[in-house]
Formats: C-alpha cells, sequence, structure tokens
C-alpha cells in the first residue's frame, strides 16, 4: 500500500486517470446510485499545477466514494503487476 497525497503532481494524475478510463470505457459502473450521483457531480477544474477534480460537499457528503474509486484507479495504473501480464487467448498470465 502506498499513500498517495493529495499534492499538485498527484491530483492531476488523478484527473488524468479518471477521465483516460472512461474515455477508454475501461470502466464497467454498477448500479449504485450514491456513487453514480457523486460521479455526477464531479468537475474539471485547471490549476496551475494542471488539473483537479472537485465535487462541491452536498448534504450527503464529499464524493467519498467517487474519490476512493479514482484512489483505485490510481493505484492499478501504477501498480507493477499491471505491466507484467501475459494475456494468450482468454488466459492472463501473471509472473
Amino acid at each position: 500500500m502506498e499513500e498517495i497525497p493529495f499534492t499538485g503532481g498527484n491530483l492531476n494524475e488523478m484527473a488524468a486517470s479518471l477521465l483516460e478510463n472512461f474515455r477508454t470505457r475501461c470502466v464497467d459502473l454498477y448500479a449504485d446510485a450514491e456513487l453514480l450521483a457523486e460521479l455526477k457531480r464531479i468537475r474539471i477544474e485547471e490549476k496551475s499545477y494542471g488539473y483537479r477534480l472537485q465535487a462541491n460537499r452536498t448534504v450527503d457528503g464529499h464524493a467519498d466514494r467517487a474519490t476512493a474509486m479514482v484512489l483505485a484507479m490510481l493505484g492499478a495504473k501504477r501498480s507493477p503487476w499491471r505491466r507484467t501480464q501475459t494475456v494468450i487467448g482468454e488466459l492472463v498470465l501473471w509472473p
């Protein structure tokens, strides 16, 4: 496990990761009404260091589920396992 502090570089990478995963259709969402509502509230803001995700706080919270999903995406992107898999037909081989 790796800590991901909310620094400019990490915030930019989180925004890029979310956009990349949705643009490439790598995300298959399940019917969680709260998560879907939070994802719909997320906006991309341009900052001096790049971009960041922004979701205004509501009575339901501050998009914690969506943030957790984005952190999981970033963790998967940074994972060394992601780059070392071999796919043969339907079989996925890990070292």
